[in-house]
């Protein structure tokens, strides 16, 4: 019998480690075995990392394995025999490779013999522990500073000084940049990794992809690697590589947030001719992945963004995993198979998301069963669906067909936030035969299981078809439905004609531990930050007994599902609570007002990723501080907050339960004290003040504006012809600014610039005429449409002092500032590279044959 290739364990999702098993590996969290620094990032890269690091390899040593030292008798009175002395130098060689490699290195200080012992025995380089201990791990450092030079200073000195072989090689706290240094060390690593015959290499830059900082071109000399993995990197340019570089020994390769072309991914899978495994870890361009090797045996896909996932050409491949990957908006995703003659699992397809093509043929609602249109060795089978999405279900007899034989069936039912009418029995009994389901499926497993008729209506169709099933499992999900109407659905199951004879049926319900409230109340609790993972549970909430906790100065809750608040007995408050964290917490419009009215003292408040469409009105006498970023908002409204001084919105939008990104309407009322407000989205939120919209051309009055801000943020695409249109209008809504911070979005689509004769025929801005003193353009790309703005801001900003340009061209290393006249100072953050000096602006303040001569100059030395 053949063997087959098993999923690495820590390639597995999810991590037999986050589901509770005793795993017997390295206990310390991933954020310490491999120095991980997330959190000083935004809420998406800060997730996609975690991932990341979720999949890197636990070392093969630690600097925390403890001794069995309590096995070991003491020696006898007078026993004083050197017996290690007696070991073999091959037995030693192999003590000292399951050592750290700083610990191995200082057995050489024993004698002469144990120095050609560690030169001799194979190594095991591991920057982190290189750290100073604290506890169980080495902390890493949070930033680029002293203790990270000092690690990576360690870690090229261990790298030099051994000979070699090293036997795993991890890298995981380095902050390197696009600057010359940098650089080099990566040329000197790579080239000692590849003389020095490494064999299994981690690999992860910090925080994240550099721009400009591409991973050499002698990675492709480290010949004798067998295991790869490589995170936060820009991939080289493989079309600048010499012919005939590969990695003749690869055998596994994992790519965590990796930047690189489509050419690119079909030159590394080509030039690794033994690959067996592959798994791509959150990729941050989209593009077309398309597979092809005649090695390869697992493949895995997660947190990618693709336009189109195609198997060519994969005679070994038996198992292919594509989880929860971003698809483009633009166009419906494609999973295209071809020659897969061994493919034993495939999972999650996507029926009625995904267009599933097998060969030539696009499978469609009724499309008849063939050789063509089938993939025989697939026994596996998983789906993702949402079972009130008709379009959806109606697809998934068509998919099922395109697995004749498959023997395990999972689908995972998705929540449906926006029915689309649901099919009903007829549907099902007029459904024609599938022969999986007849003749083959053993086994059916149904996550997520929400108790919708629906789901029950298909349930009933596998019972009364299905002949040789053994078992069908249902995963429940706690609290969609009354007990008592999932107990009678469930007695209809079970009592139906089940082909297979008697009922097979067998239903799961999650447990949880409960929450002590109660002696967190009772004990005085003054700070409490409470967070549930991996996510919120659907039916899981936070018990009533937290507002009983009046105790409470500061709360951050995390990943849980807010308590109901109408049950809530009369009085429920948190008297003292001062500051009020809440990230991706689910919660209705109604518990958010309760909050706030129970929360007298309340001063500052955070919502971070809600996913729930939220109405956030703000009501308190109180507040002084409220921020809302990645969050579903239908509406922010300021109605009643007489101290409120900062309002900050960042990345909001409604619209997310379609899969569209709308603008969230921003309406503020009673905000006498506010005084910074960001980030609005010109033409796309709705900005209301007062009970007037605001639109183009809104006529300035004391009903239109809030005249207290003082620092006004806006995010905008300036290629964008309709938010262009607005920025005027919103300006004039805020009189009295005189900071000003301008995000520059890129435009995928743009829709016409509207030129300079715009803003020569915009009338006045009181603002930017009388007010403006700073105004900062970040991610500056250099558009026209840019320019032109700015130009209307120097021509007409009589009070302005700084103007701030933060260029898009990469990591800042430069920093200038030219005086143009006695009252404003022009400061410009560039990065070295090719610049297009046309594009820079010409400012009748400013001298720019000086600012050009300067960064040339500069950039020449």
């Amino acid at each position: 019998m053949e063997n087959k290739v098993e999923l690495p364990p820590h390639l597995r999702w999810p991590r037999q480690n986050y589901c509770g098993c005793n795993c017997n590996q390295n206990p310390a969290p991933a954020e310490r075995r491999h120095g991980l620094a997330p959190g000083t990032l935004e809420i998406l890269p800060e997730l996609a990392l975690n991932f990341i690091y979720g999949f890197i390899p636990v070392p093969p040593v630690s600097v925390v394995a403890p001794l069995a030292c309590a096995a070991a008798r003491r020696p006898k009175a007078g026993d004083t025999a050197d017996r290690i002395s007696s070991l073999t130098d091959d037995i030693l060689r192999r003590i000292v490779s399951r050592l750290p490699a700083k610990d191995g290195a200082r057995t050489a200080a024993l004698s002469s013999r144990w120095t050609g012992v560690w030169c001799s025995a194979p190594l095991v380089l591991v920057d982190a522990h290189f750290l100073p201990l604290r506890g169980e791990e080495g902390v890493r450092p949070p930033r680029r500073g002293a203790l990270s030079r000092a690690v990576t200073n360690a870690f090229s000195a261990a790298l030099a000084a051994h000979p070699g072989p090293f036997s795993f090689v991890s890298l995981t706290c380095a902050f390197l940049q696009a600057a010359a240094a940098d650089r080099a060390v990566l040329a000197r690593w790579f080239t000692l990794l590849a003389t020095k015959g490494v064999k299994e290499l981690v690999f992860v830059n910090r925080p994240w992809p550099v721009p400009g900082l591409r991973l050499p071109a002698a990675l492709f000399s480290c010949a004798s690697l067998r295991r790869l993995w490589l995170g936060a990197w820009v991939f080289p340019d493989t079309t600048k590589l010499p012919r005939g570089v590969s990695f003749p020994n690869l055998q596994e390769l994992a790519l965590g947030a990796i930047v690189m072309e489509d050419r690119d991914f079909e030159f590394l899978l080509a030039a690794c001719p033994v690959l067996e495994v592959l798994s791509v870890i959150g990729s941050l361009e989209r593009s077309h992945g398309r597979l092809a090797s005649h090695s390869l045996k697992l493949a895995q896909f997660c947190m990618c963004m693709f336009q189109e996932l195609t198997v060519v050409s994969t005679p070994c491949l038996e198992r292919l995993f594509i989880w929860r990957c971003c698809w483009t908006q633009r166009r419906s995703p494609k999973v295209k198979i071809g020659h897969v003659p061994k493919l034993n699992m495939l999972g999650y397809l996507e029926p009625g998301v995904q267009i599933l093509e097998i060969g030539n043929t696009v499978i469609k609602s009724g499309t008849s069963p063939s050789p063509r249109t089938t993939v025989p060795s697939v026994k596996i089978l998983a789906l993702h669906l949402h079972f009130n999405i008709r379009n959806e279900v109606k697809m998934l007899p068509s998919f099922l067909r395109c697995f004749p034989n498959a023997e395990t069936l999972c689908i995972e039912s998705k929540e449906t936030l926006e029915p689309t009418g649901a099919l009903n029995k007829k549907f099902w009994k007029e459904t024609a035969p599938i022969e999986c389901i007849q003749s083959h499926l053993k086994m059916l497993v149904l996550r997520e299981f929400q108790g919708e008729q629906s789901e029950l209506d298909f349930l009933m169709f596998v019972a009364e078809n299905a002949r040789v099933l053994e078992k069908m499992v249902l995963v429940m999900k706690q609290g969609y439905a009354a007990e008592r109407e999932v107990a009678a659905r469930f007695k209809a199951l079970d009592s139906a004609r089940w082909a297979s004879g008697d009922s097979k049926l067998k239903a799961l319900v999650a447990r949880y531990p409960e929450f002590g409230g109660t002696l967190l109340a009772t004990k005085g609790v003054e700070e409490l930050v409470f967070v549930n993972r991996p996510w919120p549970v659907r039916g899981l909430r936070l018990p009533t007994a937290l507002f009983s906790c009046p105790s409470l100065r500061r709360l951050w809750l995390g990943a849980w599902m807010f308590p109901d608040t109408a049950t809530l007995p009369r009085g429920s408050a948190l008297p003292n609570l001062q500051e009020l964290v809440l990230a991706c917490v689910g919660m209705e419009d109604r518990d958010l007002d309760f909050v706030l009215a129970a929360s007298p003292v309340l001063e500052t408040l955070t919502i971070v990723a809600d996913q729930q469409e939220l109405r956030a009105r703000l009501a308190s006498h109180s507040l002084r501080c409220a921020h809302l970023c990645f969050s579903c908002l239908e509406e922010v409204a300021a109605v009643d907050t007489p101290i409120l001084e900062r309002l900050v919105i960042q990345r909001c939008w409604t619209g997310c339960r379609i899969g569209r990104k709308l603008g969230a309407r921003v309406k503020i009322g009673n905000a006498p004290k506010l005084s910074t407000l960001g980030y609005l989205e010109p033409g796309v939120h709705v900005l209301e003040i007062g009970n007037t919209v605001i639109k183009p051309g809104t006529k300035v009055s004391p009903n239109t504006t809030v005249p207290s801000v003082r620092m006004l943020a806006l995010q905008l695409h300036f290629k964008v012809r309709n938010e262009v249109k607005m920025l005027p209008s919103f300006l004039r809504c805020f009189p009295n600014v005189e900071t000003l911070c301008v995000q520059s979005e890129v435009t995928h689509e743009p829709s016409g610039n509207l030129n300079s004769k715009f803003w020569k025929e915009t009338g006045p801005i009181e603002s930017v005429q009388s007010h403006l003193k700073t105004v900062v353009v970040r991610e500056f790309q250099g558009e026209q449409s840019e320019l032109d703005f700015l130009m209307y801001i120097a021509e007409n900003a009589r009070e302005l002092k700084d103007l701030v340009l933060i260029l898009k061209l990469g990591r800042l290393c430069l920093f200038y500032i030219i005086y143009g006249n006695s009252s404003l100072r022009f400061v410009c953050l560039i990065s070295p590279g090719k610049l297009d000096w046309q594009q820079i602006i010409s400012f009748s303040a400013l001298n720019v044959h000086t600012l050009r001569k300067k960064l040339v100059k500069t950039l020449e030395r």
